[in-house]
């Protein structure tokens, strides 16, 4: 008897201790599961080959950056920096940090460490192969290079104030559109003392102390990383006390969502409309993107169709609500330029409506002789470049449909085999995304040399009011829609799709490669 009571004590503590380990059955450890459909590379934010979008949303988790950008850009909220303004006539940037900002190991991130990482970076000693930024800076050569040290571009005016010197007047919300998500903070208290030549062969980079929102615990190589929140980190929101990082295939995202096995996909899971009811029906969380930031636009040989009037006809014989319902349903949008919806720049007295009759005018005036072009494809495009050739048929101008890879429809286009292409894009609200992003359309594709193009460029970049900055950029974009350089078709948004355990997460702004993880929340 004694010995079974004994028994039954020695089980009743065991459940008891296994349930204290546990938290208890109101404090179960709160995990989040995420997927990862590429695997990241080492700790080190500064060499990488690839430096994809999954490893800079790594890069993220670990260190600081001094915003967090949201709506593709078109919201900028604080992070390690608190403010910042434009100084010296745009040739300054200055930034006030959040004094509460604190390494994983407790030691205050100051001003110093901003600098220290900026001044590492343009060493030319430095043994990282990305500088990323350091070559807008002054005192630096176009490679980036530090060649003056004295008169580099990276101060700290006191503890908790970062100045950043240009060599070109520059709106610091176009730096950080640019630059945040490469500029991450290293610390000069523990990486100080390396030499910039041996810096990649410090310890540090096996289990790095970051200021950003996790803590590294654990990682089997290629397939699972374990983070935990950085307990010093200075913004607050979330309850999660594990984040599993897992490398799944890219086909089995809405299963492995369905199947409870993960509850965020990184950079955000989208489907289609059509998948959106299967979604719901399986108790996901499906919500629209909130911003069409992917730009589809025809792009034109100015070569092979030298007449703007041509092009302008082009352009007014599409009907792109019709090309809207066939590609993008209902998150997509007619494009009336390159700026995007949510962006002060965004101007819809652009828009070219459908005027079959007037097109059929303007190339009767331009004595358009029925000769044939071409216009070149990816596969996945071909319902749209379909539905665009029978609306220019309908005009009168005959387009043939050429299906190639993405590379010879550019190449193809550079060099005047093919007159038209269907290309598509990641916009940003940076004012000049369509120019800088994308060489496409800076070559002889389409606007190749003109002087009162290249002066719009040159005096938005330098433009650091807002007010005379928007209003340079429509004029920009009207010159752009009267010469016709290309066809903005759409903008298209996402469906996104997530666990309904997991709350807070900013979608959008995972394609900025920085997730708001110190506010998720498990319900």
């Amino acid at each position: 008897m004694l010995h079974k009571r004994l028994s039954a004590l020695c089980l009743a503590l065991a459940l008891l201790l296994t349930l204290t380990a546990c938290g208890g059955s109101g404090d179960a450890e709160k995990v989040i599961n995420m997927a990862y459909t590429t695997a990241w590379g080492s700790f080190i934010p500064y060499y990488s080959a690839s430096t994809t979008m999954y490893e800079l949303s790594l890069y993220d988790k670990i260190y600081d950056k001094l915003v967090f950008t949201d709506m593709a850009g078109a919201v900028i909220r604080p992070r390690a920096a608190d403010s910042w303004e434009s100084a010296a006539d745009g040739l300054e940037a200055v930034f006030h940090l959040n004094p509460d900002a604190s390494w994983s190991d407790g030691e205050k991130a100051t001003a110093r460490d901003w600098v220290f990482t900026a001044r590492l970076l343009a060493d030319p000693q430095s043994a990282f192969s990305t500088r990323v930024f350091t070559h807008v800076l002054a005192g630096t050569n176009p490679d980036g290079v530090m060649t003056d040290s004295d008169a580099f571009g990276a101060e700290a005016v006191d503890d908790y104030t970062l100045k950043l010197t240009f060599k070109d007047p520059t709106d610091p919300d176009d730096f950080l559109l640019h630059y945040n998500r490469k500029f991450l903070v290293l610390p000069e208290h523990i990486l100080g003392a390396v030499s910039p030549a041996e810096i990649l062969q410090s310890p540090y980079w096996r289990n790095p102390t970051g200021s950003g929102p996790c803590v590294y615990v654990s990682q089997m190589t290629g397939s699972e990383m374990v983070l935990a929140p950085n307990p010093y980190y200075h913004l607050h929101g979330g309850n999660w006390d594990k984040l599993v990082l897992r490398v799944l295939d890219s086909a089995s995202r809405l299963t492995v969502l369905m199947s409870g096995e993960v509850d965020q996909i990184e950079l955000g899971s989208s489907i289609s409309p059509d998948d959106k009811p299967t979604a719901e029906a399986n108790g996901l969380d499906v919500r629209d993107g909130e911003v069409q930031s992917f730009f589809m636009e025809v792009l034109i040989n100015e070569s092979g169709i030298p007449d703007e009037r041509i092009r302008q006809a082009l352009h007014y014989a599409i009907d792109k609500d019709a090309i809207v319902g066939a590609a993008a349903k209902d998150v997509g949008s007619p494009a009336y330029g390159y700026e995007m919806r949510n962006t002060d720049y965004y101007d819809p007295s652009l828009a070219f409506p459908r005027d079959v009759e007037k097109a059929k005018a303007l190339l009767k005036e331009a004595g358009y002789d029925g000769r044939p072009y071409t216009i070149a494809f990816a596969s996945k495009r071909e319902n749209i470049a379909a539905l665009l050739t029978q609306q220019w048929k309908e005009a009168g101008i005959n387009v043939e449909m050429v299906i190639v890879d993405v590379a010879t429809m550019f190449s193809g286009l550079a060099s005047g085999i093919y007159d038209l292409g269907l290309s598509g894009h990641s916009a940003t609200a940076y004012s000049l995304w369509f120019e800088t992003e994308f060489p496409a359309n800076s070559t002889s594709v389409t606007f190749s040399s003109d002087p009162t193009r290249d002066s719009y460029v040159e005096r938005i970049s330098a433009t650091i009011d807002k007010e005379e900055k928007v209003a340079l950029v429509k004029e920009y974009q009207k010159y752009l829609a009267e010469k016709t350089w290309y066809i903005p078709l759409y903008f298209v948004g996402e469906y996104w799709v997530k666990s309904a355990r997991v709350s807070n997460i900013c979608n959008a702004a995972s394609l900025m490669c920085n997730d708001n993880v110190w506010e998720w929340y498990v319900n």
